[in-house]
């Protein structure tokens, strides 16, 4: 048995942190020479598509098939697949006229003018009608207390953190709430954190839902409500320290047939 890393691009620290870690070569996914045998691994590290067709052959075992890949990196179909498999995700639309009516009954939406932009890229914002741009998606505004990334591996949560506003340098602005990501602010801690059961649940459900084998989900808690809303669910999340050392015993232990 052979196991490999295919990362959606060789560049990926987290993937090159993985395959150091775990011991596996990295393999690419245009113009890779790598013919699979029976009882192969590959870990599909948010790679949703490959020239080499020898790479999905059925004789061998591949984490995160790239449909679901494809499928968890489209924030519409994403969507729909939380919509269809009733995992509490935001209200969304693709008519304009929609998006109107949330904003006059006082809502905050988000045009949403790419659906693979990652870290909030191609998000407009929208108070008012009149910065309502023309996007392919819009979701109404969500009032998140709590936010989590969730780390769910082969159906069990093997890591979790919490979103929260990095310590501000004299003559910083505060962090905006509207979008929790590292360039508006906010960094993962998890000193102190206890994961509430309907998160954990939610975020093992929403991997299910993607047909995927593992994913980091983003995921908050309503504002003064026990509710949850699901976001989306990282398939190449970034890896550092303890998520690092998470994910690499999650992948021995499921190679090793620990699962």
């Amino acid at each position: 048995m052979r196991v490999r890393l295919l990362p959606y691009k060789m560049g990926s620290e987290s993937a090159k942190l993985l395959a150091r870690g775990l011991g596996y070569k990295r393999i690419f996914a245009k113009g890779s020479r790598f013919i699979q045998r029976r009882g192969d691994i590959i870990i599909n590290w948010g790679c949703s598509s490959t020239d080499n067709q020898s790479i999905i052959l059925p004789t061998a075992s591949v984490l995160n098939k790239f449909s679901s890949i494809k499928a968890a990196s489209n924030k519409l179909t994403t969507l729909n697949l939380f919509n269809t498999s009733g995992i509490s995700c935001p209200t969304y639309t693709i008519h304009h006229s929609d998006a109107k009516t949330w904003i006059e009954q006082g809502h905050i939406v988000y045009c949403r003018k790419t659906l693979t932009g990652k870290g909030g890229y191609g998000i407009v914002i929208a108070n008012t009608i009149e910065e309502l741009v023309d996007a392919p998606l819009y979701t109404k505004g969500v009032k998140a207390g709590f936010e989590y990334r969730v780390h769910v591996f082969n159906g069990e949560v093997i890591d979790y953190v919490k979103k929260g506003r990095k310590r501000l340098e004299e003559g910083e602005e505060r962090p905006s709430h509207l979008i929790r990501n590292y360039t508006k602010g906010w960094i993962f801690i998890r000193e102190g954190i206890e994961l509430p059961e309907m998160v954990k649940q939610e975020s093992i459900r929403a991997v299910k839902a993607l047909g995927l084998d593992f994913g980091a989900v983003d995921i908050a808690q309503v504002k003064n409500s026990e509710d949850v809303v699901v976001y989306e669910v990282n398939t190449a999340p970034g890896l550092q320290g303890t998520t690092l050392e998470k994910y690499i015993e999650a992948i021995q232990k499921y190679i090793n047939g620990g699962y």
